[in-house]
């Protein structure tokens, strides 16, 4: 959350192809109508290989309004590079933080108007998606939003022996995005997939792997970390 923090990411592909999902909301008038967007990431190569991949994050300001949250802590990002395009539709991006309950930290993706579902023209507002991407409760535990959600995040608990950090204790979080059976057949879209997260302390998020179907389809590996 240090405002002037930038994260260097090398993003490598795997044998499957990457996918990304989010549940984006658009409000239009006093509601706001909410779909599940299941994307591809059109750098990456069908198939896998290919990269290595840049990701460049930086703490921008602080925020006390994080796209439609209003949560106690908040900080905008800025996207000082992304080869892949894995925020590239994206307006604003913020880390969302409350603690009363417990320690939870969002990521929130605003989206101009110009790109919701219908003609600007029927007054939406900008879109929106909010995730949870890091809690602090006991292991074994699984969060997910709605009666019936399909992307959970589960805590693991502190791991070590983690690839490039050796005894350190880490915190791994395992997040899952259900399939979606009603997508074509031949469509990769609908494949079921996850994304192993490994925190280290003072750092944030150092390693990720997704897994598409059970084949690993990227990885992110913190290469460097600095205070601008």
């Amino acid at each position: 959350m240090q405002v002037g923090l930038q994260w260097t990411y090398e993003i490598t592909l795997g044998d499957a192809e990457p996918l990304s999902y989010d549940e984006v909301s658009w409000p239009l008038g006093d509601q706001a109508f909410t779909y599940a967007v299941r994307g591809r990431f059109p750098a990456a190569a069908s198939g896998g290989g290919g990269g290595p991949f840049s990701l460049v994050l930086r703490s921008k300001a602080t925020a006390a309004q994080q796209g439609p949250l209003q949560y106690p802590k908040g900080v905008e990002l800025e996207v000082v590079q992304d080869d892949l395009g894995v925020f590239s539709n994206a307006k604003q991006i913020f880390w969302a933080v409350i603690t009363d309950e417990r320690h939870m930290a969002h990521l929130v993706v605003t989206y101009d108007a110009s790109d919701a579902p219908g003609s600007i023209s029927m007054g939406w507002g900008d879109g929106y998606a909010v995730r949870l991407v890091f809690f602090d409760d006991r292991p074994g535990i699984q969060i997910g939003q709605g009666d019936e959600p399909r992307d959970n995040l589960l805590y693991d608990g502190p791991v070590t022996n983690v690839e490039g950090y050796g005894e350190q204790a880490l915190l791994h979080f395992i997040r899952s995005v259900a399939g979606n059976e009603e997508e074509v057949s031949d469509s990769i879209l609908g494949a079921p997939f996850t994304e192993e997260m490994w925190y280290a302390k003072n750092q944030g998020l150092v390693r990720l792997v997704q897994k598409v179907g059970g084949r690993t389809s990227m990885t992110w590996t913190l290469t460097s970390l600095t205070q601008e």
